[in-house]
């Protein structure tokens, strides 16, 4: 169904994520973080949006556009028979009024509490206020009621999507032990093979800081496996220090190629700097170490460099 707007985009792991990364760019820091923390989750999240955007707004008659106008339809149908019931009941109870009127209802709807007293005169139920009232607040019951269907229907289909297509877009979704970025692999990584990333981030994406400044680490992994004296611990490690270089006493099925990478990719160095303090406080450090020159690398840029990804 993708295959006319999302076609090239949805026949790689890297295009789409090249995509999410994107309209990221958008978003605030909540977001980036749903991404850091679980980035399977949440590109199947915005597979969900662009299903919609896709069904919705490029080509109107696809499926959700059209059960869209029939549930139209079918609100309309009920508030004409709401409508009719509500002139044909005539009871001088309101109790005994409200159950004739529900028995011309041929479906199940939430009836509004709008009386306090048991009964009312014959003319105060015949009342066009009290009618038109009674009338809106059933309107309201249905759209909820409609609009909920409608939700389910549009999380169906996105869940459909994303089964069609997850193991096209995911591959392998083990994350490098420092920066969490996802393994660039396009299928699992059977027995043997190594999990690799083209272009490693900054580790405190991966919520690292260094122990002495408590500052954030935005040295990417490529460097720091380089180094000969540099260390890191985590649970993995008991929170005994292991030196960079030989993280594969812990991480065998991880290659990082020991690169001198002064700087992270552009798009990394933006989100860096532009939520350095939501990054420190989510790391539990300081933003200090995040260098003032990365102030400008603008949106723009950041988003041209996702090409390379």
């Amino acid at each position: 169904m993708l295959h006319r707007h999302y076609g090239k985009t949805f026949n790689s792991k890297s295009k789409y994520k090249a995509l999410v990364l994107k309209r990221l760019l958008y978003e605030n820091f909540a977001q980036y973080k749903s991404y850091l923390e679980d980035p399977v989750e949440c590109l199947e999240h915005w597979m969900s949006k662009f299903v919609a955007e896709h069904c919705e707004d490029s080509y109107p008659g696809t499926t959700l556009t059209q059960i869209e106008k029939l549930l139209q339809k079918e609100f309309e149908k009920c508030v004409t028979v709401v409508k009719s019931a509500i002139e044909n009941t005539c009871c001088p109870k309101y109790s005994d009024w409200i159950g004739k009127f529900a028995e011309k209802i041929p479906f199940n709807i939430t009836l509004p509490h709008l009386l306090t007293e048991e009964s009312y005169s014959v003319a105060r139920l015949d009342d066009t206020t009290f009618k038109k009232d009674f009338l809106r607040n059933i309107e309201v019951s249905l759209e909820i009621k409609l609009k909920e269907i409608y939700e389910e229907t549009k999380l169906q289909i996105s869940e459909d999507m994303w089964d069609r297509f997850k193991d096209i877009l995911l591959g392998c979704t083990a994350c490098c032990p420092f920066c969490e970025e996802m393994c660039s692999s396009g299928e699992p990584c059977g027995e043997g093979v190594y999990h690799t990333v083209s272009l490693h981030r900054p580790q405190c994406l991966g919520r690292y800081t260094w122990v002495d400044s408590k500052d954030i680490v935005v040295e990417v992994c490529s460097t720091l496996v380089k180094s000969e004296r540099t260390k890191f611990r985590n649970s993995h490690t008991n929170e005994e220090f292991v030196y960079c270089k030989d993280y594969k006493s812990c991480y065998a099925d991880w290659h990082i190629e020991p690169l001198d990478i002064k700087n992270p990719p552009k798009y990394w160095k933006y989100v860096t700097y532009t939520f350095r303090e939501d990054i420190a406080k989510w790391c539990g450090g300081s933003s200090n170490s995040v260098p003032e020159e990365w102030k400008k690398v603008s949106e723009e840029k950041a988003r041209e460099s996702i090409r390379v990804f």
